[in-house]
């Protein structure tokens, strides 16, 4: 007969290693399992790689930024920003891409009122 585990307790312990009045701390004293989330799914993963090997074409065929949203432009297109987001039912469909600068892809995500009215940022869910 084994006794309750919590500290001066000298009671029978049930299954759980304590006693009936101290069964309340038997789930906050166990070692819970910590499960780890994944941070992306299988199919954004396999999303990502397809993307990996378009970007680099996409670039070569449009070398220019198109965007020309901020006074610091660097004109030459380097990123690919997505009119749409990256949302998967559209991040491979590449009339929804836009060569970009860094510096105009980062305006248009933090002026997106001002993108939105220029046609470089598109709702999701209205129909193309």
């Amino acid at each position: 007969m084994s006794k309750c585990l919590f500290p001066t307790c000298d009671r029978k312990a049930e299954s759980n290693s304590y006693c009936i009045f101290h069964d309340c701390y038997s789930s906050s004293v166990a070692a819970k399992k910590k499960t780890e989330v994944k941070k992306e799914s299988e199919s954004m993963k396999e999303i990502k790689k397809e993307l990996k090997k378009e970007y680099p074409v996409f670039l070569a065929k449009r070398p220019l930024c198109e965007a020309k949203f901020s006074k610091q432009c660097q004109k030459k297109a380097t990123v690919v920003h997505h009119l749409k987001g990256r949302a998967p039912a559209v991040v491979l469909d590449q009339k929804f891409w836009l060569p970009c600068c860094p510096i105009c892809n980062g305006e248009i995500e933090a002026r997106h009122g001002d993108a939105e009215q220029l046609g470089l940022k598109l709702k999701r869910h209205v129909k193309a």
